[in-house]
C-alpha cells in the first residue's frame, strides 16, 4: 500500500529532546573539491519550543 505524499517520512531525533521535530524539507549540495552541505527545515507542533536550546547539539 502506498503512503500519501502529505505524510512526514523523516524525523530529527535529538538526545534529551522531549518533542518530536518533523522534517519539512531537505536540500543537499555537493561539488568536486568542495565540502558538502545539507539544509534541513524542521517543524514542531509545540509553539513554545526553545529553538536556541538546539544550537551546538549533536544530532
Amino acid at each position: 500500500m502506498f503512503a500519501p505524499a502529505n505524510q512526514t517520512h523523516f524525523r530529527l531525533i535529538l538526545k534529551g529532546l522531549k518533542y518530536e521535530l518533523k522534517v519539512l524539507s531537505l536540500t543537499g549540495r555537493e561539488a568536486i573539491s568542495q565540502p558538502f552541505a545539507f539544509d534541513i527545515e524542521l517543524v514542531s507542533e509545540h509553539p513554545s519550543f526553545d529553538l536556541e536550546a538546539l544550537l551546538h547539539k549533536p544530532a
